[in-house]
């Protein structure tokens, strides 16, 4: 028919457009001051910042994962700095109680995310750049890691990450990893 004639280019314009302001958001330049704007990889950094999402503890990779909005990094014979930006925080164990809202230091290696090392492999990279994340940390020793402050985050997207954050952790000990895995 013709509406059908009509609409489909009209649709297929609308997607083309949403998709190329994706990949300009993606793509833009970073400002001078965001974490991911340093000179990565950073050995021994020492990160504070607030933790924007409940963490999720995997008992099968035996780590905790959480993002944190970064407000100051430090590295060996560097001065401390003022940031900004996401950074995806990964604890080498599973026992640690954080709650989203809470203020952190944790110190580890600071790095970009990896691009994918051949044609067929996922492109995390591009991934975590679509949720604002443009750096990861690792920390391995419980000793480089300290709660600052605890101040919960309020609201109901605070209520229902935290209902949200104790389903993931009750499948993840009933259940187990890989399954446990498709709904985080």
């Amino acid at each position: 028919s013709r509406r059908a004639d009509v609409a489909w280019p009209l649709a297929f314009a609308a997607c083309a457009a949403l998709a190329a302001a994706d990949l300009a958001r993606v793509r833009r330049p970073l400002p001078p001051d965001h974490v991911a704007a340093l000179p990565l990889p950073l050995r021994n950094a020492s990160l504070e910042g607030v933790v924007r999402e409940e963490p999720v503890p995997s008992s099968d990779r035996q780590t905790t994962t959480f993002t944190l909005d970064a407000a100051r990094v430090s590295a060996p014979g560097t001065p401390p700095r003022a940031v900004r930006g996401i950074v995806r925080v990964t604890l080498h164990w599973t026992d640690t109680a954080v709650g989203r809202g809470w203020s952190l230091a944790v110190a580890g290696t600071l790095l970009a995310p990896a691009p994918p090392s051949n044609p067929g492999q996922a492109d995390l990279r591009a991934a975590l750049a679509r949720r604002g994340i443009r750096a990861l940390l690792s920390c391995w020793r419980r000793d480089r890691f300290a709660v600052l402050g605890r101040e919960p985050a309020a609201g109901p997207g605070a209520a229902l990450t935290a209902v949200r954050g104790a389903a993931l952790r009750r499948l993840d000990r009933l259940v187990g990893a890989p399954e446990s895995d498709l709904l985080g």
